[in-house]
């Protein structure tokens, strides 16, 4: 049957190892679980809340004081002054301003490019980095004006670029 003990020092019983079998997977299951438990359950994420606004009232006459001290409750921007300034990060929002958008017409801005020529449309893409203008440049002028007004590029910032080389 189960033979328990053997004679030869050097060997292991079939018992010892069918058991060694079961509990070694059982027993590194239930330690990886516990270090993950550990890890993840014991260590909340630090509370913004301070220890003022964390009031225990242990009886009646407390209770006035606790009262007393939630109503005078630290604010968000106090809080923030006290801590460290290496560790807070201040971001003051005013109010939001609405969003200018400038309309124009497309018809007579590519016409006001197109009427500065080619060369002068090329240098200042050319200066201004902007990739792809020489594949629009070889389709003509008019091709090259619409990838401009494409890139938010208008004739006064064209006539802006002209003047300072002209000037």
């Amino acid at each position: 049957m189960f033979n328990l003990f053997t004679p030869n020092a050097f060997e292991v019983a079939p018992a010892t190892q069918a058991i060694n079998d079961i509990l070694f997977p059982v027993v590194l299951f239930g330690m990886i679980f516990m270090f993950l438990c550990a890890i993840f359950l014991d260590n909340p994420l630090p509370s913004v809340v301070s220890d003022e606004e964390n009031i225990i009232v242990q009886d009646a006459d407390s209770l006035a004081e606790a009262i007393e001290t939630s109503s005078s409750l630290v604010k968000a921007e106090d809080y923030l002054e006290r801590q460290p300034a290496s560790t807070v990060a201040v971001i003051k929002h005013s109010q939001p301003q609405p969003v200018k958008v400038d309309l124009f017409d497309v018809d007579q801005e590519c016409q006001k490019l197109r009427a500065f020529g080619a060369r002068s449309l090329k240098a200042y893409c050319k200066e201004h980095k902007l990739s792809g203008y020489s594949t629009a440049a070889n389709a003509g002028v008019e091709a090259l004006a619409k990838f401009m007004l494409a890139r938010q590029v208008k004739a006064c910032d064209v006539q802006d670029f002209r003047s300072k080389f002209v000037a």
